[in-house]
């Protein structure tokens, strides 16, 4: 512990530290050689932030009872300000075209704040000003008077208020004041600290211990060795002496956050990836700005919040149904899980609150499910009261009382018992819901949206941290470690584009003020200046310093910081790293792995149902392993929500139309007298008009009357023009529609349903399958055709058909393709046995079917044999819209491969 604050502390001393980090490593340092020297209890030192130092002072007054000049005035808290300068910024005629108003407002509270503490004039003052300046002045005057009027003071001008209570004697002056961690006194700060020596209090100031025993530096490949070398280096020294403490600093350590918790996850704890080390507890802390708002128990509390605005997406119910902070979102979560499912299926894309607990009715009655009334239900049910009031603006401590009632209602922060962290994330959100409250002084009623968008504003602005055991590593950005001291220290991503960090001048103040009076992150300058004292203090406060830069950021070659260059490099050696075992190369070097070959499931039982249809060919054809996990596991895709209708649904919704048209259009020659008819259209009307109430019936989400209207249109004009392609063709008539049929092939039983079959005049069967997506014929031939519905249709006819097609019925691309014994009966497809696809493949039009029969027995026998292995019939046809690369693992094979 240094010396001279150390002195301070036993004579009774006032301890301000220019941070709250400081603060704390002050009084923990104290208690620790306190426990040392065999002592069970001593005073607590005073040893404050200059924030909290402020505060007590401002206590001190309130509690002696002074009445300043200006007569009482209440202190705003940090959100109130927040608030109050968003809506001056939102209310002001400077508010058109800025694009981001909660930042702007942020920036004006800064200028103002420097304002205060730089004792600045009206920026407008000096002459011309630029845009920037004139809309802070009058930003700046509308606060400022609205302050006075309601008798507020706030952090900026929080000193200004103590000077007169401080030289009438009102606060009692400490007798010595240790100032720590500050390398410059702004103007506002020297005038309360001279009131305060000018009172008798003695002054002084602390820059840390000096204990500088060695420095060297290094560089590496790029960040990840970085941080590695600097885990190694870290635990070496640990293990030499389990008393040091250590801090590697990190800039830009909240972007490299995943990557630093790895690195030192396996260089520090190497069993940590190993079965049963889920308990153990890190011994680094990592102190990156992280938000309230980031963690997830705050996340679901204000998912549940979001119910007060009436409509949630499907993206934000989903993840409240998964969230395991809800009452029942453990013991239900397979049931909310599958509701997400079904409401995705019914195509929702917005679900309205106060049909959720109906809609969850609805799908419990469509599963069976047992009649005891489910938690999730009695919870949905148990917010219906709260609903209405939810429609109605309301002030800040209004809507803090609803949102109580919400969160309570829904069981928030669920059953399980929460650990440190998550209970101190709850109790902080709390907090931050008594703060919104608490705004109703500088924030009038307002609605659901408004209210709901400013808190979740609040929390992710929110710094928060859960409290740790203590740890003897610390991972921080350099400047949190201004001030501290450490055993060992590295300074890791030392470039010249990190160090000195580049200037941020405020735009709202002018330029030259900020550089003439030497403000912060004024000038690149001043940055230098500013680099440089931080880095010779860590240094000087450290006793070992490794630091270090990397050479390359991916493609992109790096230089080291012109501040670090004088230091002497060193070697790999030299840093003396730790040696780490790697326990999955370990094992491999002690017991080779087995290599299993595991490519078969379990056969299809006999009183195994399996559903899928042709789907189950496609699948098997594209990749076995993609065939069983859809079909016998059920790992499909979760739907994803849109609004309107999917390309599937409108698909589907044609493929009705059409059925439906042709049931009263039976042949070419009803077409022909229809389309030279008055009537056809008026009849597409009614067909799609059909056909949409009956997807309305089907569906729990329904239709606006405008999409509706929409979707009728598109479905008659796309129906008309299809008609006019089908007038081109040979006579027809159809035999039927939506032909159902079951046949088996290789042992599995397919249920399929044809969409058409006609009789071509003359020739025979035409067998045609709708398509509003791309099809090609080529897809149905080969060992192990793409797009085997077709053929699946062709076998399962006892007539030899004369003619397969896709009907592409698609807005820009309308027309027949696919394969005839002739080339009269379809127009622009040509005879099968002179086509250039026969000669490709050797085959003729007899002995197609006979192909096809022997492909598809093959497809369906290596299904019903389990056959589940991970082989793609090619990786862009199989792989590209695969959405189970995760479960199969083929990266990794090929990967594996490779590396052979």
């Amino acid at each position: 512990m240094d010396s001279k604050v150390l002195r301070a502390i036993e004579r009774g001393a006032t301890i301000v530290t220019s941070g709250r980090r400081l603060a704390r490593q002050i009084r923990l340092d104290f208690a620790n050689l306190q426990r040392s020297l065999g002592h069970d209890a001593w005073p607590s030192p005073r040893v404050l932030p200059w924030e909290g130092w402020l505060q007590r002072l401002a206590e001190d007054v309130l509690w002696s009872g002074y009445a300043p000049p200006q007569g009482a005035r209440s202190l705003l808290s940090q959100s109130q300000e927040r608030v109050l300068w968003e809506n001056i910024v939102q209310q002001s005629p400077y508010n058109d075209g800025l694009l981001n108003v909660p930042e702007t407002a942020r920036l004006a509270r800064d200028a103002w704040t420097l304002t205060q503490v730089w004792r600045l004039p009206d920026p407008t003052a000096g002459g011309a000003a630029s845009a920037e300046a004139q809309a802070f002045s009058r930003w700046m005057r509308v606060y400022y008077a609205r302050c006075r009027e309601a008798a507020w003071i706030d952090q900026a001008r929080l000193p200004d208020t103590l000077i007169p209570a401080i030289q009438t004697g009102v606060v009692s002056a400490p007798d010595h004041i240790l100032l720590c961690g500050f390398d410059q006194l702004n103007p506002q700060q020297v005038a309360l600290l001279g009131a305060l020596t000018k009172r008798g209090a003695t002054l002084s100031r602390s820059m840390g211990e000096v204990r500088g025993e060695s420095v060297m530096r290094a560089s590496f490949a790029d960040t990840e060795a970085e941080l590695r070398a600097a885990a190694r280096w870290v635990r070496a020294q640990l293990d030499a002496d389990e008393s040091h403490t250590a801090a590697v600093l990190v800039p830009g350590l909240a972007a490299n956050r995943r990557l630093v918790t790895r690195v030192f996850d396996e260089v520090l704890m190497p069993g940590s990836a190993l079965p049963g080390s889920g308990g153990m507890v890190r011994p680094y802390n990592i102190s990156a700005a992280t938000v309230l708002g980031d963690y997830n128990i705050v996340a679901a509390a204000i998912l549940v919040l979001r119910l007060s605005t009436g409509m949630l997406s499907m993206e934000q119910l989903g993840r409240l149904l998964r969230s395991l902070y809800l009452r029942g979102g453990l013991s239900e979560s397979s049931n909310r899980a599958l509701f997400d499912i079904w409401l995705r299926e019914q195509g929702f894309f917005e679900v309205p609150v106060a049909r959720m607990a109906g809609l969850f009715t609805q799908f419990q009655n469509q599963r069976g499910s047992a009649s005891n009334r489910p938690v999730f239900e009695a919870c949905l049910q148990s917010i219906g009261p709260h609903l209405a009031q939810c429609r109605h603006a309301h002030p800040p401590s209004g809507w803090v009382r609803l949102y109580r009632m919400l969160l309570d209602a829904m069981g928030w922060p669920g059953d399980s018992v929460l650990n440190s962290g998550e209970h101190q994330s709850a109790e902080r959100f709390r907090e931050l819901l008594n703060d919104f409250a608490a705004l109703d002084p500088v924030q009038p009623a307002i609605r659901a949206d408004a209210a709901l968008s400013l808190l979740e504003r609040l929390a992710a602005d929110a710094p928060f941290q859960p409290l740790t055991p203590d740890v003897p590593v610390q991972i921080m950005e350099p400047l949190q470690a201004n001030g501290l001291g450490f055993d060992r220290l590295w300074l890791s991503g030392m470039t010249d584009e990190a160090w000195p960090p580049p200037p941020r001048p405020n735009p709202f103040i002018p330029l030259s003020w900020q550089r003439d009076r030497g403000m912060p992150r004024a000038t690149a300058e001043q940055e230098l200046e500013f680099a440089k004292n931080v880095q010779d203090r860590l240094v000087a406060g450290s006793n070992r310093v490794v630091v270090s830069s990397p050479l390359r950021d991916g493609d992109r070659e790096l230089k080291r910081s012109p501040l670090i260059e004088h230091i002497q490099e060193a070697s790999a050696d030299d840093m003396a790293l730790a040696d780490v075992t790697d326990f999955f190369l370990a094992l491999q070097a002690d017991m080779p792995p087995e290599r299993i070959v595991d490519d078969r499931g379990p056969a299809v039982a006999g009183f195994e149902t399996v559903q899928g249809g042709t789907q189950i060919f496609r699948l098997q054809a594209l990749c076995p392993i993609r065939a069983f996990a859809e079909v016998r596991l059920g790992a499909r895709p979760l739907p994803r929500p849109q609004p309107g209708f999917d390309a599937m649904t409108r698909g589907r919704l044609l493929h009705a139309g059409l059925d439906y048209i042709w049931h009263r259009i039976r042949s070419s020659e009803v077409l022909a007298a229809a389309l030279a008819g008055e009537h056809l259209e008026m009849q597409l009307w009614e067909v799609a008009d059909t056909a949409l109430s009956v997807f309305e019936r089907k569906r729990a989400a329904s239709f606006s009357r405008r999409f509706r209207e929409l979707e009728r249109a598109r479905l008659v004009r796309l129906m008309l023009a299809w008609l006019h392609v089908e007038s081109e063709r040979a006579p027809f008539e159809v035999v039927g529609t939506e032909v159902e049929k079951t046949i088996v092939l290789g042992g599995i039983e397919t249920h399929i349903r044809i969409d058409r079959i006609d009789r071509i005049e003359g020739q025979g069967l035409a067998i045609i399958d709708y398509k509003t997506g791309e099809a090609v014929p080529s897809d149905w031939l080969g060992e192990r055709p793409t797009e085997p519905q077709l053929p699946i249709y062709a076998v399962s006819e006892d007539e030899a058909p004369v003619a397969i097609l896709f009907g592409i019925v698609r807005p820009g691309s309308l027309g027949f393709r696919g394969i005839a014994t002739t080339g009269d009966a379809i127009p622009k497809i040509d005879a099968f046995d002179s086509s250039r696809m026969a000669r490709t493949h050797d085959l003729e039009w007899d002995a197609l079917r006979e192909h096809w029969q022997g492909v598809l027995e093959g497809l369906g026998e290596q299904f019903a044999a389990g056959h589940a292995a991970v082989d793609p019939k090619d990786r862009n046809t199989s792989c590209t819209y695969c959405h189970l690369s995760a479960f199969c693992r083929i990266d990794e094979l090929e990967a594996e491969a490779g590396r052979e």
